[in-house]
């Protein structure tokens, strides 16, 4: 994994290989009930899409113990990659998921495809995948202001952080909530990746830490560089995020 990279320098165009790219790798998730989903991800891809990171699988479990953050509830993926975390709020009785990715074709297709593959005709009813560039108004969303916002594994993109935060903004009312799990997959930058919470502190978000647990590393191919650091590479830390004037009642 690159050390940074500019984000908004790739997003001039679409960053999809061409001629197009192999066919998605299939990766297994079983659920707690036992169900088991097919997570097609994309065999190469410049925006990362193509891992099933250790904190999606951490994010969809926590949302399959507390299916009542999610139960009749609009909720938005951003960054989703293959959108496990979607399925299962989608699957646990959400009201309305917009699973989310850069607005490039095969990422697009990709999420289509996970969910024509994993749910129920009525779950697909409650589902739908869009295109979405953070910082930058939505397009023909079904809806504008949500219950839950997911983010899983985004904290690395350190220049997209203010952008990352002005969606959440301008997604979210007074009551929502924000999880947003992550691990550090370069160690040199921990900091740095933390400093999108102190960010969102600033941005009159209440920060709370929800979960640590080992999930093994995102990129294995990266076990030499940081072979000393493997204990921070695995692990997912997960957060809340709520607006500090939310109704304490509530």
């Amino acid at each position: 994994m690159e050390d940074e990279i500019e984000v908004h320098n790739i997003f001039g165009g679409s960053p999809s290989p061409e001629p197009e790219a192999p066919r998605p790798t299939p990766v297994r998730y079983q659920c707690s009930n036992g169900q088991e989903l097919t997570i097609s991800l994309p065999s190469a891809h410049p925006l990362w899409g193509h891992v099933l990171y250790p904190a999606s699988i951490s994010l969809a479990r926590y949302l399959e113990s507390n299916p009542e953050l999610v139960r009749n509830k609009k909720v938005i993926e951003f960054g989703a990659g293959g959108g496990l975390p979607s399925l299962i709020a989608c699957k646990e009785g959400a009201g309305l998921v917009i699973v989310t990715d850069y607005p490039d074709a095969p990422l697009i297709k990709n999420l289509e495809e996970n969910i024509e593959g994993n749910l129920s005709p009525e779950e697909k009813r409650r589902i739908v995948a869009k295109g979405f560039v953070w910082g930058r108004p939505p397009r023909d969303f079904p809806a504008t202001s949500f219950d839950l916002l997911l983010l899983s594994d985004l904290v690395f993109n350190h220049s997209q952080h203010q952008a990352l935060l002005a969606s959440l903004d301008s997604l979210s009312h007074s009551e929502s909530g924000v999880l947003c799990f992550f691990s550090h997959h370069r160690p040199h930058l921990v900091q740095q990746d933390l400093n999108f919470l102190k960010l969102a502190e600033e941005a009159g978000w209440d920060v709370t830490r929800v979960i640590e647990e080992k999930r093994g590393v995102a990129f294995p191919e990266d076990d030499e560089k940081w072979r000393k650091e493997k204990e921070i590479r695995e692990v997912v830390h997960g957060w809340k995020l709520t607006r500090c004037d939310r109704d304490p009642s509530s």
